[in-house]
C-alpha cells in the first residue's frame, strides 16, 4: 500500500501556528508548498491592506464615488472623525492599499511602490471605470487627487493596518528562519519608519499568533481574533498588541508615482485612447466593440454558437518605466531588467471565425561556438583575476592593466608541457605572436599560419551553444464576404480598428515625439466564452503588419452600399502579430505568485493575461469584453 499525505492547501494550518517552522515540515509538505506558493512565499503577507475612514471624518474626502458603507472593524488604534477610539459600530469607508513585501524586489518596505495608488471599495473597485477614468482611486502624482491621496496615506488608521503587516512579516521571517536583522536592515533602505516598527515588534517578542486568520494578519482577522479591540481581553500578551498597533509612524516613504520628469511626454498622448472611439462615429471614451458577422454566435450559453478568435486591443505601456523612478538602486539594473505590464487604457474589441491558417512555430537561437585551450586557458586566468577586483570599484584601472600585460596572462598558464617541441609550446607560440604582431597593426591567423607550417589545425572545440530566444510572429487570413450593408460596414469598421490601432501616436501640438501603437492580447474562445486549451495561448502582441486584398480573386467586384456608395465582394484580411516578450519554460507553469491581485493594475507580464481590471459590460450587461482574464493553465493545456 502507497503511503498517503494529507496536504495543507492553503496557508492556514502551519502558518496559523506560532511554533511551526518551514524546517519543521516534512518535506514532502515542504515540496508541494514551495510548488504551490513559489520561493519563500508560505506564509508571506500579501502586501495590501485595508484602510477604514470614519464617514464623519472631513479630513479624507471622497470624488466621484457613490461609496457603499461599512462598519469600522473594533481594533484598538482606529479612530473616528473626532480622534476617539472606535467602538466597532461606526459607519465608515473602506479603502485599499498596497506595500510591496516581495524579498527579491528594489521596492521591499515601499508604500505603494508599484505605483497602484490608494483604491476605494466601492461598486467601481477594479473595475474598468475605476482604471480608466480614476473614479475612487487616488495616486501620489502631483494631480488634481494628490490632496485625498494624502489625507489617507497620513490618516492615523493608516498606521494600523501597517504594524500589522510588520507583525505578519515577522511570522514569515520566523517561519522561514530568516534573520530580524537582514529583514530590518532590508526595510531600512526604503522605509526607515517602518524598520523601525519592526524592530519594535521583534524586540517586544510579541505572540501574533492569537490574530492570523489563513496564515494572514490583517484588520479584519485582528478584529475577529477579539484581542485588540476596545474592551476585550486584558491579557498581557493582548495590551502588548494593541501598544504596538498605537506605535506612532513617523515619515513613511511612498513611491513617487514613477516617471518624474519624462510625464509631460506621456501626457502628449494620454488624449489618444478617448479620442479613438469617434474614428468610428463614437462618443469619446467609448470601447470599440465590433463582431462579424454580425449574427454570429459567440459566447452565448446555452445557445448553438460557434468557437471563434477574440482580438483586444490596449493602449501600450512601458515595460521599463521603473528606471526612469526618483527612487532606484544602481543595483537593480544588475539583477536583471524585469518587465511590468505593456497594456493600459483598454480600447476595444473584435470577435471573428477562428481563421483556417493556424499554423504556429516556437524557436529559439542556438549557434556554434569555438574556443580552443589556449583561448581558454588566457580567458580564464584573466577572468579569475578580474572578478577579484570587481567589487573594490577600480575596475577602470584594472582593465587598462591587463590589456598591456600579456606577460603576466602567460606566466599564470605556463607549465612543464610547454617545452620547446611540444603541442602546447606551438600552440602557445602562434598566439603569443599573433598577439604581438597585432600590437603593430599586422593582422595574422596564427591558427592558419600554423597549419600552412605543420598541416595540423589547433582544436576548435567547436559546440553548440544557446544563444537565446526568438519572438514568435504569427499570420492570420480573415475572409470577409458580407451579407448585407450592415456586414459590409462591420467589415469596414473592423478594417479601420487594426489599420489605426497599429499606427503610431501623433500629437500636432508636439512633434517632437511619437507614440507607441497600440497593441493586442489574442484568444481562442468556445461558444462558452471558455479559453480553447487545445490551441496555444498568445502573449501580449505588436500588429505588424495589416494586408487587405480588395480584389482576392484577381477581379474586382462590387455591390452598391448606401452607406459606403460601393463595397467590394470579398475581401482578405492579413495580419501579422509578433509577441512582444519571448515564451520561457516558467510561462508553462503559471505559478500564482507572477499574478498581481485583481484590483492591482501594475503587475507583472502576466497580470497582462491571468489577472487585469480591465473590464466593461457589453451589450447584454452581465458579461466583460475587457477583463481579460485566461482560465489559469492546466495540464491539459497545449501552452504556448
Amino acid at each position: 500500500m502507497s503511503n498517503t499525505h494529507n496536504f495543507n492547501y492553503d496557508r492556514a494550518g502551519v502558518c496559523e501556528d506560532v511554533n511551526t517552522t518551514y524546517e519543521n515540515q516534512p518535506e514532502y509538505q515542504r515540496e508541494f508548498q514551495d510548488a504551490a506558493f513559489g520561493d519563500l512565499g508560505q506564509c508571506k503577507p500579501t502586501g495590501w491592506f485595508s484602510i477604514y475612514i470614519a464617514n464623519d471624518d472631513e479630513s479624507v474626502t471622497i470624488d466621484g464615488v457613490d461609496g457603499t458603507d461599512v462598519t469600522m472593524p473594533n481594533v484598538t488604534g482606529l479612530v473616528k472623525g473626532d480622534g476617539s477610539q472606535v467602538d466597532g459600530t461606526e459607519e465608515a469607508q473602506l479603502f485599499r492599499a498596497f506595500i510591496d513585501l516581495d524579498w527579491d524586489s528594489e521596492n521591499f518596505g515601499l508604500i505603494d511602490g508599484e505605483g497602484v495608488g490608494i483604491a476605494h471599495d466601492s461598486l467601481f473597485a477594479g473595475t474598468f471605470w475605476q482604471t480608466w477614468f480614476g473614479w475612487g482611486t487616488y495616486q501620489n502624482n502631483d494631480k488634481v487627487d494628490q490632496q485625498q491621496y494624502d489625507s489617507i496615506f497620513n490618516h492615523p488608521n493608516m498606521k494600523v493596518a501597517l504594524n500589522l503587516q510588520m507583525m505578519s512579516l515577522k511570522k514569515w521571517a520566523d517561519f522561514h528562519g530568516i534573520s530580524h536583522e537582514e529583514v530590518e536592515n532590508r526595510l531600512r533602505k526604503n522605509n526607515e519608519s517602518l524598520a523601525d516598527a519592526y524592530k519594535r515588534i521583534v524586540d517586544s517578542n510579541v505572540d501574533v499568533s492569537t490574530i492570523v486568520d489563513d496564515g494572514q494578519i490583517t484588520i479584519e482577522s485582528a478584529e475577529d481574533s477579539n484581542n485588540v479591540g476596545v474592551g476585550t481581553t486584558t491579557d498581557a500578551n493582548s495590551e502588548l498588541l494593541k501598544d504596538l498597533l498605537n506605535e506612532e509612524l513617523d515619515d513613511l516613504e511612498t513611491s513617487t508615482g514613477g516617471i518624474g520628469d519624462v510625464e509631460n511626454v506621456l501626457k502628449t498622448f494620454e488624449s489618444a485612447p478617448k479620442e479613438f472611439a469617434t474614428a468610428f462615429g463614437l462618443p469619446e471614451d467609448t470601447i470599440v466593440s465590433l463582431k462579424y458577422p454580425h449574427d454570429a454566435v459567440y459566447g452565448q450559453p446555452g445557445i448553438a454558437g460557434q468557437d471563434h478568435i477574440v482580438i483586444e486591443q490596449f493602449q501600450y505601456k512601458a515595460p521599463q518605466a521603473l528606471f526612469l523612478q526618483e527612487k532606484r538602486e544602481s543595483a537593480s539594473y544588475l539583477s536583471g531588467l524585469r518587465r511590468n505590464s505593456n497594456i493600459e487604457r483598454f480600447i476595444g474589441i473584435a470577435k471573428l471565425p477562428i481563421p483556417n491558417n493556424l499554423s504556429f512555430s516556437n524557436g529559439v537561437s542556438w549557434g556554434d561556438s569555438k574556443l580552443n585551450a589556449i583561448e581558454a586557458a588566457a580567458f580564464f586566468n584573466a577572468f579569475s583575476a578580474t572578478a577579484g577586483v570587481v567589487g573594490t570599484g577600480d575596475i577602470g584601472n584594472f582593465v587598462n592593466n591587463l590589456g598591456q600585460d600579456l606577460g603576466q596572462i602567460i606566466k599564470e598558464i605556463q607549465g612543464e608541457g610547454l617545452k620547446t617541441g611540444t603541442p602546447a609550446n606551438l600552440a602557445l607560440s602562434s598566439f603569443i605572436a599573433q598577439f604581438a604582431l597585432g600590437r603593430v597593426g599586422i593582422n595574422v591567423d596564427g591558427n592558419a599560419a600554423l597549419t600552412r607550417g605543420t598541416g595540423a589545425a589547433i582544436n576548435p572545440n567547436l559546440e553548440l551553444l544557446f544563444n537565446g530566444p526568438k519572438l514568435r510572429n504569427f499570420q492570420f487570413a480573415f475572409n470577409f464576404a458580407p451579407n448585407d450593408e450592415l456586414d459590409g460596414s462591420i467589415m469596414r469598421r473592423i478594417q479601420k480598428f487594426f489599420k489605426m490601432g497599429m499606427s503610431p501616436v501623433r500629437n500636432q501640438d508636439n512633434l517632437l515625439f511619437l507614440g507607441s501603437p497600440n497593441v493586442f492580447r489574442l484568444r481562442y474562445r468556445t461558444k462558452e466564452r471558455e479559453r480553447i486549451k487545445g490551441l496555444p495561448m498568445h502573449k501580449i502582441c505588436a500588429l505588424t503588419s495589416c494586408e487587405i486584398n480588395y480584389a482576392p480573386d484577381n477581379v474586382y467586384q462590387s455591390y452598391e452600399d448606401d452607406a459606403a456608395g460601393s463595397s467590394p465582394v470579398r475581401t482578405v484580411m492579413n495580419l501579422s502579430f509578433t509577441e512582444l516578450t519571448p515564451i520561457f519554460q516558467d510561462d508553462y507553469l503559471g505559478k500564482d505568485e507572477r499574478m498581481a491581485p485583481s484590483n492591482k493594475t501594475n503587475g507583472g507580464e502576466f497580470n497582462d493575461l491571468f489577472n487585469n481590471s480591465l473590464k466593461v459590460n457589453d451589450e447584454d450587461g452581465d458579461r466583460n469584453l475587457g477583463d481579460g482574464d485566461f482560465e489559469p493553465m492546466t495540464a491539459e493545456d497545449t501552452g504556448f
